[in-house]
This record gives C-alpha cells, sequence and structure tokens, in this order.
C-alpha cells in the first residue's frame, strides 16, 4: 500500500520527471517500514510507466545484476510481444 500511494502521490504525465522521481524515493523509501521493499516495487511500477526517465543515472548505473536484469527484461518482452500480440517486437 504504501508503493502504491506514494506512486499515486507522486506520479503525473506530466511535468518535472526527476522531481517526482526524487518525491517518489522520498515517500516510498524513506518510512519507519520495510523501506526497501516498498521502495524496490514502486521503482518498478516507475520503470514500467516511465522507464529510466527522471530517474538519475547514479541511481542505475552501478546496479549489482544490471546486465542480467536487462536480458531478463528484454526475454521478458520479447516474449510478451509474440505470445500476446503475435509478432516479434
Amino acid at each position: 500500500m504504501i508503493a502504491y500511494e506514494a506512486l499515486l502521490n507522486t506520479w503525473r504525465p506530466a511535468g518535472d520527471k526527476r522531481r517526482q522521481w526524487i518525491d517518489l524515493c522520498e515517500h516510498s523509501m524513506l518510512h519507519g517500514g520495510d523501506s526497501d521493499s516498498t521502495g524496490i516495487v514502486a521503482a518498478a511500477c516507475w520503470g514500467a510507466m516511465e522507464g529510466y526517465s527522471g530517474v538519475p543515472e547514479n541511481h542505475y548505473k552501478n546496479l549489482e545484476y544490471r546486465n542480467r536484469l536487462a536480458s531478463l527484461g528484454k526475454k521478458i518482452h520479447q516474449k510478451f510481444a509474440t505470445d500476446i500480440i503475435g509478432r516479434e517486437t
């Protein structure tokens, strides 16, 4: 709920994406609860909607397992596009 609420309170279709990203981090990752979990859920939702838009490069540049995650993401996208749309992208 915290991740979802943070996303609802910070994301807008237009506007300063960098400021929205910072607000999302503040709302979803800086609290007394299980902040690493809520932060990753909120960030994953942001990524699905915005990609890296507004996200400072130092937040993902040296991410552990970045190449593995990128490869897996591409495979998932290809499977989705093939199975649902019926064609390769």
